[in-house]
């Protein structure tokens, strides 16, 4: 027997869940973290709690690499806005229009530097160092939105790597001019963060299926066994932990996903043949999680509420 969890997003979510789920959902402990949705990934796939790890030692697990201390450059864009200029995501089929000519503009800025791509995150660019990197960064999706004045990274490097900023910036600019891009969707620059010293290879005890290019990315560099969502909701007994990433679908699939899975879900739990039920809803820098067991639904002195009422607190929270 084993737990699952599912992450979803709280961005334009109304779902309209069966009158039997909310039940159960309203009837599960709910707890408020505050976490980046890269730290709420790599702790889901790894089961590893997140402490002082990092992202891009975990990236690098498998690099045969000399390199000690790693960071990742993932491709992004400046918005100017009042007062400030604000970090925004990049499109993801410009991603891959991009990450050529990107790896090329960090190979010449990063004299001195590896540069290495992240395999299934086209976004994502893993920057390998012998020397210490000694900055503190925010996580992309914690600096989503912020004024960049108060996200960029600080510490005894932060001059240098706020001037690489600059710079690729600056060479962007010069590479949409050349061939000819959609300034209002190419990445204009990049966003360091994620950095830490070398990891030793590991394998993962949870089951993965993930949406978006950075689960995929930690699964793959955490040696985590795949499954895939219709697999799970056919399987009569599930051995390992599974983790579940519903983040990146478009709205109509996630809401018809999340259905599917928590109806398979309610019912192994009852059958005795789960755990435990994690739903986790996430936010670019807190994530809320219910967890469910199979005596949840005797505690009948709670009020039963949709999950969209509760997806609404969580995003005016």
């Amino acid at each position: 027997m084993a737990r699952l969890s599912i992450s979803i997003t709280v961005d334009n979510f109304a779902t309209q869940t069966t009158r039997r789920i909310d039940q159960i959902l309203c009837r599960g402990n709910v707890t408020h973290r505050d976490l980046s949705l890269e730290r709420h990934l790599y702790e889901e796939i790894t089961g590893k709690q997140f402490e002082n790890r990092r992202v891009a030692p975990l990236l690098a697990a498998n690099q045969n690499s000399d390199n000690q201390h790693w960071i990742l450059a993932e491709l992004v864009r400046f918005t100017p806005g009042m007062n400030d200029v604000f970090l925004t995501q990049v499109p993801f089929s410009e991603q891959h229009d991009s990450r050529d000519g990107a790896q090329q503009l960090l190979n010449e800025c990063l004299e001195g530097y590896t540069v290495e791509a992240v395999h299934g995150a086209p976004h994502l660019f893993l920057i390998g160092s012998k020397k210490p990197i000694d900055i503190e960064t925010h996580d992309t999706s914690a600096a989503l939105g912020q004024p960049l004045s108060s996200v960029l990274p600080t510490g005894p490097s932060a001059t240098l790597w706020n001037s690489k900023i600059n710079e690729m910036q600056m060479m962007f600019h010069e590479l949409t001019h050349q061939r000819g891009f959609d300034r209002n969707k190419f990445p204009n620059g990049v966003w360091f963060w994620g950095n830490g010293h070398s990891e030793s290879p590991f394998v993962s005890t949870v089951q993965v299926s993930p949406s978006c290019a950075l689960a995929r990315a930690l699964a793959s560099a955490s040696n985590a066994s795949a499954i895939k969502i219709e697999d799970y909701l056919q399987a009569e007994t599930i051995i390992k932990p599974t983790f579940i990433d519903l983040c990146d679908l478009d709205l109509n699939q996630q809401e018809n996903a999340l259905e599917e899975t928590l109806q398979h879900a309610v019912m192994s739990l009852n059958k005795g043949t789960l755990t435990q039920i994690r739903l986790n809803i996430c936010r670019p820098n807190k994530v809320t999680q219910i967890d469910i067991n199979r005596y949840s639904r005797w505690k009948i002195w709670r009020k039963s509420s949709r999950l969209n009422d509760l997806m609404r607190e969580v995003s005016d929270g």
